[in-house]
This record gives C-alpha cells, structure tokens and sequence, in this order.
C-alpha cells in the first residue's frame, strides 16, 4: 500500500505558513505529495513564490483559475475526489488545510490498523495575529494553545455567537483512496466506515495576519461577527478593518435589500444585481449587532462605523 498526501492551497492567506508545512509533511515520508495551487485575487507574485517551494521540495502542483471559487466545495469536488478515485484501491490519502499540522508521524503502520483517521483541531496563535517568519519554529512564534472560536464566542451577543458554532472542528485526515463523500472544504466528510478509527490532534495556525480575509470569504460570518473577532484582537474596526470587510458590510445589505425592496444608496441596479446573483447568505436576517447597540440594516448605506 501507498500512503499519498494532497490539498488545496490558497495563497492569497498562507504563502507565509507554506515553508514550514512543506517541511511537516515532508517528514511523515509519504510516496507523493500533490497541491492544486489557487489564487482568487489573481495574485502572480504569490502564485510564483509557492510554485518554487512546492517545485523545489519536490512536491507536484497544479494550478486552479482565479476566476473559480472555493466556496461551497464545489472547487474540491471536482479535483479530490476524481484524483482520490485515481489511486489504486489500497491505497491511502492524507489530506490537510495549508495552516494545519498534523500530529502524526507513522501514518503508514497506523493506516494498517485504523482505516480512518480524523483529526481535533488545536488552535496555536499569538494575540498580535503576526506573519509568520522563517526564522524561528511555528510552536515559538504562537506559544497560545486553545479554541480561539470559543474565546470570541465567549465575548460576543448572543445573536452572534452561532456564527462561530458553524466551524468544523472534526477533520478528516487520512482514509482510503476513492471512499464516498460529501468534499465540503478539503476535509471528506464520509461515513463511518468498518472497523477501527484513530483521532489525532492537528494544530491549526490559521490565526495570522490574513484572518479577517480569510473569515470574510466563508458566508456564515456576518458583519458582526467579523466586528468581534476584530476587537477581540485589539484593532479598531473602523480604522483597521481591510477593504474585504466593507464589501461583506454591502453584501450584508444587499442581501437584506433584496427582501425589503430597496437599493442601497450608493450602488446601481447593477451592482445591485451581482451581489443578488452571489450565494451570499447572512446569519442574521433583519439585524446586525455592534458595539454601538443594534443596528436596524435597513438604515445602514455606508457600513457598520455610523452611529445607530
């Protein structure tokens, strides 16, 4: 049997973390390695930096369009799964996010015994959410060990904090080639299969400096719960939020527009029209929380930072 290790990798959030996860799972000394690389900003420097590292180590790549989404899964369905049912039928494959790190070394004799194995995430993070560098270990850099949704959680409204429960903690990490599922993210969320099963933590450093893009590309959070996690971490949203989180605040109202039958002031029917076309869904149908009070949508045209 083969054991094989594939993902897919955005570069636009974790081109920082990439060097170190080559090395990680360089060392499980698997029998291929294989990265869809994907860019949905279409950026080429990022792009081109990865392509060298995963080249260099070894490891084979493709790369995806920018002008195709993750979102939904539909992105991994169509490259995991036909490259699963490519494998031969005893072998295996691993499959990981590019900020997570397993915490499994003998996967080839445990895949002899445990058919299936899934994996707890463990945040590792650092409150001043800085890049990673090359110069020091990832466990040095983000010394914090624990569940960072439920700390946000724990200081977030009540209307809020269901936001945060959408997060899949439980992660498929290895299992053998061509098994069914739903491909939903890069983890396979398939059924319980026959005989024995092995959990395994997996360190998640997904807490850096691209976290409120990354969260403000998952349609589950809201403009409030991104507002929290923002304060949670010492920024002020009105000055430090990053131009993703003004869009989500318009696709926010957008999506409520549609319902109430108005446009909101500064967009044209066009603009109107796209975001009516997007999959954007919102927890929250008729209001927003903030650290101002609640916040009718309806009145809101330029974002969160007026006053209620």
């Amino acid at each position: 049997m083969n054991v094989h290790f594939a993902s897919l990798v955005c570069v636009d959030f974790d081109l920082d973390l990439i060097p170190h996860w080559i090395k990680h799972y360089n060392s499980f000394g698997l029998d291929s390695y294989k990265v869809w690389l994907h860019s949905p900003s279409d950026n080429k420097r990022n792009l081109l930096l990865a392509c060298t590292a995963f080249l260099n180590a070894g490891w084979a790549i493709e790369e995806v369009d920018s002008n195709r989404t993750f979102a939904v899964g539909a992105l991994r369905r169509e490259l995991l799964w036909p490259y699963s049912c490519s494998l031969p039928k005893d072998d295996f494959l691993v499959i990981a996010d590019s900020d997570e790190f397993q915490v499994l070394k003998d996967y080839r004799e445990r895949l002899k015994e445990f058919p299936t194995i899934r994996g707890q995430l463990i945040d590792r993070w650092d409150k001043s959410l800085h890049v990673a560098n090359l110069s020091s270990d990832l466990h040095d850099q983000y010394p914090l060990v624990g569940e960072v949704w439920q700390e946000v959680v724990n200081v977030s409204p009540e209307g809020t904090a269901k936001e945060f429960h959408r997060v899949e903690k439980n992660k498929v990490c290895a299992f053998p080639a061509g098994s069914p599922g739903d491909y939903n993210g890069s983890h396979v969320l398939i059924p319980e299969l026959p005989g024995n099963e092995l959990r395994i933590p997996v360190e998640h450093f997904t807490w850096r400096s691209t976290i409120i893009d990354r969260m403000c590309g998952k349609w589950y959070f809201g403009p409030a719960a991104l507002w929290y996690v923002m304060e949670y971490f010492g920024m002020d949203p009105n000055k430090d939020a990053p131009p993703s989180f003004w869009k989500r605040v318009e696709e926010h109202e957008a999506v409520q527009a549609k319902s109430k039958g108005w446009i909101p002031g500064d967009w044209t029917q066009e603009d109107y029209d796209r975001a009516m076309a997007s999959d954007v869904q919102v927890a929250d149908p008729n209001v927003m929380h903030t650290p101002r009070g609640v916040v009718d949508v309806g009145s809101i045209t330029t974002g969160i930072s007026q006053d209620s």
